[in-house]
């Protein structure tokens, strides 16, 4: 059976509403960026810059960043929410 850990097919990840803080994060796991197509961080209270990996995400069809205190846009990208 597959591990926890073992996330390279990996197309969406929710992490809204969780009471997170600090910075957005980078993104862990390197090897699922490559399919990963919805990443959603809303309702939170991550604050600072978009890291610049978020905008290198091939397959990336939204990523929600609403509700929290992070720098968000303008992007010239319509994927990105905030």
């Amino acid at each position: 059976s597959p591990a926890v850990g073992d996330l390279k097919d990996l197309e969406w990840l929710d992490l809204g509403n969780n009471s997170f803080t600090g910075p957005l994060p980078p993104l862990p796991f390197t090897y699922f960026r490559s399919k990963l197509q919805y990443l959603w961080l809303y309702d939170n209270q991550l604050e600072g810059a978009v890291p610049v990996e978020y905008f290198d995400l091939p397959l990336m069809m939204e990523i929600r960043l609403y509700n929290n205190s992070a720098v968000c846009g303008p992007f010239e990208e319509q994927r990105f929410v905030c």
